[in-house]
């Protein structure tokens, strides 16, 4: 089966001001370790930093062989070739797993490629600039040292907050866990998914990389089988292609948004504030257990009002349909206000269990009415490794 390489978004209404640059910076460098949460912007600026450390002190190392062996100044280009061999072979071990059924974005693995070594490269440059080879290099010429220490420092705020800080920002927002993996690091796809799911996801990769901020453009899935843990680590992978793209995600569980429906709402608006914008909305964990909401012409907000009257207030089924209409009806908000939104429902379902086997084509049925397009299901199969792997682990 041939592969066609999906390729990453340009990032695009990422810029920040000077004031977003300095509280960023002092958020991440002041300030005890061992009372801060650690995110993904904290993760990767700890990882470029510790990029130019080693090329720093790889640099003076080197220096002081140069030296001691008198050898030839123009030699020390030679450490330059260390990062780019190693990011050579990173970026060929995973463009070898290309021949697994989902795409690899190779731009993705070039940019990040290329900014790996521009950091190891800035930690070199410094070294030989500061440091210099018995008066022959030019770091002992004042003024070249302070234009090659601001040439560096431009580079290295560039590639982190013009580009890549963004981009974590977007995860840190999203809501999903840390211990995702990736569509394309799935060790075994086929025991995991039927042929028509690998296909259907492969199809989604081609989604994400052509979303654009159109109504015609949002598309809804279901996932269903399986253990729960992995069906929502199928969502998070699901969820991390839109984050590879500079394109903002959120992921919810379902009893979450039934006790505060309004957070969808106030977490999309700032996702827009901040230029992170919402384009996949992630229901964890929705039991179709739930009663659904009958048909009606009314309004979401009139309906429930009138139900609230009409309902015993110690009747937790009406209680819970009571919610179910507040989350309608900022659905229905949500839709009008973002269009292009895709969504992934994660559904509770025991396939075992003929009842919520109908009560999960109900709520399929439903959630298709409530989204506005057609829902493509992904089936998770219950004799992958995974499920096995979690059997034996369990309690």
């Amino acid at each position: 089966m041939t592969i066609t390489t999906a390729q990453p978004d340009i990032p695009k209404g990422t810029k920040q001001s000077l004031m977003d640059l300095v509280r960023s910076f002092t958020r991440n460098i002041f300030g005890s370790d061992a009372t801060v949460a650690y995110t993904a912007e904290y993760a990767w600026l700890a990882n470029q930093m510790s990029h130019m450390l080693l090329g720093f002190f790889i640099g003076v190392v080197w220096i002081l062989k140069v030296t001691s062996w008198s050898w030839h100044p123009a030699t020390m280009a030679l450490i330059f070739l260390l990062p780019i061999v190693k990011d050579a072979i990173d970026y060929a071990m995973d463009t070898w797993r290309g021949s697994g059924p989902f795409a690899i974005n190779k731009r993705e693995l070039i940019l990040d490629w290329v900014t790996d070594d521009c950091y190891w490269g800035i930690g070199m440059v410094v070294a030989i600039v500061l440091i210099g080879i018995d008066g022959t290099m030019i770091g002992n010429i004042w003024f070249i040292r302070i234009g090659v220490f601001l040439a560096c420092g431009a580079l290295a705020v560039y590639l982190a907050f013009g580009l890549w800080v963004p981009q974590k920002r977007r995860f840190d927002f999203s809501r999903m866990p840390f211990n995702f993996v990736r569509l394309i690091k799935y060790p075994d796809p086929e025991s995991l998914l039927s042929e028509e799911s690998r296909r259907e996801l492969r199809a989604f990769q081609d989604h994400v990389r052509d979303h654009e901020k159109t109504a015609s453009s949002s598309k809804h899935y279901l996932l269903v089988g399986g253990r729960p843990i992995v069906r929502s680590g199928l969502a998070v992978s699901m969820g991390c292609e839109y984050i590879a793209r500079w394109k903002g995600v959120y992921m919810i569980p379902a009893v979450k948004v039934l006790e505060d429906p309004e957070r969808m709402r106030h977490h999309c608006a700032m996702a827009k504030e901040y230029k992170a914008d919402v384009f996949c909305l992630i229901i964890d964990d929705l039991s179709v257990n739930l009663p659904i909401p009958e048909e009606t012409d009314q309004e979401p907000a009139k309906a429930r009002k009138e139900m609230r009257q009409k309902s015993m207030p110690d009747s937790l089924e009406s209680r819970q349909e009571i919610k179910l209409l507040h989350f309608v009806e900022v659905f229905g908000y949500l839709k009008k206000t973002f269009p292009y939104v895709t969504t992934i429902w994660v559904a509770s379902a025991n396939p075992n269990e003929p009842a919520e086997v109908e009560r999960l084509k109900k709520w399929s049925e439903f959630i298709a009415k409530l989204a506005g397009g057609p829902l493509t299901t992904i089936d998770v199969l219950d004799n992958s490794p995974y499920i096995q792997t979690a059997k034996r682990t369990a309690p």
